[in-house]
């Protein structure tokens, strides 16, 4: 109760202190408009859901906006994606205009995209009432800055359409901020997308958003670690890439997203039990788009007061057990010339150690080929063995799952050798000065920090660290400070190393060491450390009289401890559960051409347990498959072609008219000639191959049941077409399982006719 007083009273207090900010709080949506909202859903591109959702949102403001004078700044457009570049969509968007107290922009992005398998779910409403009620409470009073609110549909990552239109859109005047809100569910945390492979966004748009989520009742959290990965260029797996297109302009973009494992359902390769969500109520996503209300209307009044000119390249950003680690770039930059200045200083001011240190190098120099060859081999060895475990148990889905397990088995089992090595094999050609390590330690990090400097400037701080650690340890004597300064040197990399396996990007970063060519980067890593640990050696004598190895053999027992949990992990753990679903695919494929038919079942892992009926018939699925096929009575053809055309002068005008009794999820049409195609002019965007002989028409997702495609060509060309459709199958198949799989079905058909000729094609 106090609580809840207290969250009052700032609310209270903020709408008082901000008297030109609207009321925080959704005062023009009624209950009706919220279960208005919801029966459009899901609201897929180009779907019914998608149209409904447009007509009411234009109506509401309309209606609001009605007889007031105050709101001739706000303005509607339909926007067409047909036109865009990159593609075609038979989807539009709708862009809400309103003209602020400054020319600052801002714009607020809502993609409408809840798929039309998830019904009966809320997904994306949250994002959509709080956008709408922004626009409404904009009505009655007139926004600090000029505000585009932009609802679409085909803005998926692997087809950024209306990234592509907005960007069309606002050629000669790109906003000031892009804000993406894709919001699934109710979820109280929402986490904070900041970059793409290449760019980050500004730290000044970063911190504006956290400072707005504090008000609003959720939990923001960003993804650092995420962001040095971007740095380097890198395209990390399983991220969102909406907010591309927007930051590779130079425009200062985010991404928001909620927290929970929901959008993995169609996102990526990895759904999730659906039922988990099925217990939101109208109560929850009423108190959601409350929560991203406060947040925007806190992003119009405060974006005025920031300088914008502002574009920090070079912060870093880590995130470590759900805590943020923050480095400015001005504190970075100062560290960097601090780290760099005492270790040039130390060279200077101690010639006669440093001239020591490379005297012994000098003396010992095959010592260093060897022993990163051997660490080399050894990395690559276990990498190789952890990939025999993934086959053995027949999933690459434990990289993912298991990342920490994975990766340190191959860490683990190559230390544990390579001290083995050292302990049993005297006769190898290694040094048996103790300083020769200490200064070969050095100079493998000194290599580090130029090859992740060269990546990153940002990606070479942790070594840095590590480098200033272990130049420490080499100046002391005593060795209880040793010890501290080589856990310090260990610290950093270990950190980085966490915080990337943290991620989705740790199954990628899992088995770096499992290629001969990136194998290269962990041995770098490894080599200082294996050489501190050998320096110690010499330090401390065995308490066994006559021992030999005290430290190397500590050690060892320990590391050994450790590769054998990890091998007891990834032997035992089961990659899917009821909260994390293995995709199945169920295709069935025709070729109504052939009159061929197969059923077709697939999965990236091994299932078990799993038959499918199809047409009463029971198919068993083999075990420890990943693919099977089977061939099955051909289905009544859902297709329905009919091809008209004239000449005109030295051209042909042609007609098709594609139709179909089911609902298509997607409809590819292309030309095919042994010789090179011309078209003149079509009505799709088209693609035409290297060898010109095949014309791919681009399209859409859900076409209309009657597709009209226009196409004009040479009145000598005579090509064939080709259609395939891809439906939705839900309910016509049936599968029996025992295992944790999420079964998705669809049935995919195929013609190829002469397309000249003025036939019909019918069922």
């Amino acid at each position: 109760m106090i609580h809840r007083l207290f969250v009052a009273a700032i609310i209270l207090s903020a709408s008082t202190a901000f008297s030109q900010s609207p009321a925080v709080d959704l005062n023009h949506l009624n209950e009706d408009d919220l279960h208005r909202i919801q029966r459009t859903l899901p609201n897929d591109e180009a779907s019914q859901g998608e149209r409904e959702l447009f007509e009411f949102i234009s109506e509401r403001i309309q209606r609001e906006s009605s007889g007031r004078s105050s709101v001739d700044n706000v303005k509607l457009e339909r926007v067409e994606h047909s036109s865009a570049v990159s593609g075609h969509s038979f989807s539009d968007s709708l862009l809400v205009s309103i003209a602020g107290r400054s020319d600052q922009t801002l714009l607020i992005l809502v993609p409408v995209n809840s798929p039309s398998y998830v019904q009966d779910l809320p997904f994306g409403a949250p994002g959509i009432i709080a956008a709408l009620e922004l626009i409404l409470a904009h009505t009655e009073q007139v926004p600090e800055v000029t505000l585009h609110v932009v609802f679409g549909t085909a803005a998926r990552r692997d087809r950024p359409l209306l990234q592509n239109t907005i960007l069309e859109r606002f050629d000669d005047s790109p906003p000031d901020a892009i804000v993406l809100v894709d919001i699934l569910t109710p979820d109280r945390t929402i986490e904070i997308v900041s970059g793409s492979p290449g760019v980050v966004a500004p730290p000044w748009l970063i911190e504006l958003v956290r400072q707005s989520t504090a008000g609003s009742g959720f939990t923001s959290r960003t993804l650092g670690t995420a962001e040095q990965i971007f740095r380097i260029g890198a395209r990390p797996s399983g991220r969102d890439y909406l907010i591309e297109p927007f930051l590779n302009q130079d425009i200062p973009s985010v991404l928001l997203v909620d927290g929970s494992t929901a959008r993995e359902t169609w996102q990526n390769d990895t759904p999730v039990r659906l039922t988990q969500f099925e217990t939101f109520t109208t109560t929850d996503i009423h108190t959601s788009a409350h929560g991203i209300f406060t947040l925007l209307v806190a992003l119009v009044r405060d974006l005025p007061e920031l300088t914008r000119s502002e574009w920090d390249r070079n912060a870093i950003r880590y995130t470590l057990g759900g805590r943020e680690i923050v480095i400015g770039e001005t504190e970075y930059l100062i560290f960097l010339l601090v780290s760099i200045g005492f270790v040039f200083a130390y060279a200077v001011t101690h010639r006669q150690a440093l001239a020591r240190y490379i005297r012994t190098i000098r003396r010992n120099i095959l010592s260093l080929p060897l022993l990163f060859g051997i660490s080399y081999v050894f990395l690559l060895v276990f990498g190789q063995i952890s990939e025999m475990i993934l086959t053995f148990r027949g999933t690459p889905e434990l990289s993912r799952v298991l990342p920490v397990a994975l990766f340190g088995f191959k860490i683990f089992g190559a230390f544990l050798l390579l001290q083995v090595t050292y302990l049993t094999v005297r006769k190898l050609p290694l040094s048996r000065n103790g300083s020769f390590y200490s200064a070969a330690s050095v100079l493998m990090l000194l290599i580090s920090v130029f090859v992740f400097g060269s990546l990153g400037i940002a990606t070479a701080a942790p070594f840095v660290m590590a480098l200033l650690a272990t130049v420490l340890f080499t100046l002391t004597r005593n060795r209880m400070a040793k010890i501290v300064f080589l856990v310090l040197a260990v610290i950093p990399p270990a950190i980085l190393t966490f915080s990337f396996l943290s991620l989705e990007e740790g199954a990628t970063v899992a088995r770096l060491v499992s290629d001969p060519v990136t194998n290269l980067l962990p041995t770098l890593v490894v080599m200082p450390y294996l050489m501190l640990l050998v320096r110690m050696d010499f330090l401390f004598r065995h308490p066994v009289s006559g021992g030999r190895s005290f430290t190397m053999k500590m050690i060892s027992t320990i590391v050994a401890a450790a590769l054998v949990i990890s091998a007891i992990q990834l032997a035992s753990a089961a990659p899917f559960s009821y909260e994390r679903l293995q995709r199945v695919r169920v295709i069935e494929e025709s070729d109504l051409a052939t009159g061929e038919t197969t059923l077709v079942i697939e999965s990236i892992s091994e299932v078990l347990g799993l038959d499918i009926i199809h047409d009463g018939e029971t198919k068993h699925r083999p075990p420890r498959s990943t693919r099977t096929q089977y061939e099955v009575s051909m289905p009544d053809p859902h297709l329905e072609l009919r091809v008209d055309e004239e000449s005109f002068l030295a051209r042909r005008i042609v007609n098709v008219t594609i139709t179909s009794d089911l609902d298509l999820v997607s409809l590819e049409v292309a030309l095919l000639s042994d010789e090179p195609l011309l078209i003149y002019q079509s009505t799709f965007p088209f693609r035409v191959s290297s060898a010109g002989n095949r014309v791919e028409f681009v399209s859409g997702r859900n076409p209309p049941n009657e597709l009209e495609l226009q196409i004009v060509i040479p009145v000598e060309s005579d090509p064939l077409i080709e259609i395939r459709s891809t439906a939705s199958l839900i309910g016509r198949l049936r599968y029996e399982h025992d295992a944790a799989i999420h079964v998705s079905q669809s049935a995919r058909q195929t013609v190829r006719l002469p397309l000249l000729g003025g036939h019909s094609n019918s069922r």
